[in-house]
């Protein structure tokens, strides 16, 4: 079962999130030697639209050890789609999910939210 981490950013802004992977029963760290990732920002978990579209592929996310490492950028969070609401937060979902060899799972997903800002 994948933790549920809650991530909150301001838009515009840096922020690295590091997500340790462990084994659920022994808690040692997982070695992630090989393994690919990719995690989707969208506005909610039926939405067809993706805000965030972050991969070890595209560089958006790295693995070092048992760790994944997602960078987001000021560009990941100065999307229109933010824009369309008055409101201070914008309130999204995202998952992780990790590839390592024929195993696929989700060490983390959770709300995203993008603190708005004035500043641009």
């Amino acid at each position: 079962m994948a933790a549920i981490i809650s991530i909150s950013v301001d838009q515009g802004s840096n922020l690295t999130v590091n997500i340790p992977i462990t084994d659920a029963i022994t808690k040692a760290p997982v070695d992630l030697t090989g393994a690919t990732a990719r995690a989707q920002v969208r506005p909610t978990y039926g939405a067809p639209n993706v805000l965030i579209d972050a991969s070890t592929t595209n560089g958006k996310l790295t693995i070092s050890g048992n760790t994944v490492t997602w960078e987001i950028s000021p560009a990941d969070t100065a999307n229109e789609h933010y824009a369309a609401t008055d409101d201070s937060s914008i309130a999204c979902v995202y998952d992780i999910k990790v590839t390592l060899g024929a195993q696929t799972f989700t060490p983390a997903s959770g709300k995203f939210t993008v603190n708005r800002a004035v500043t641009r």
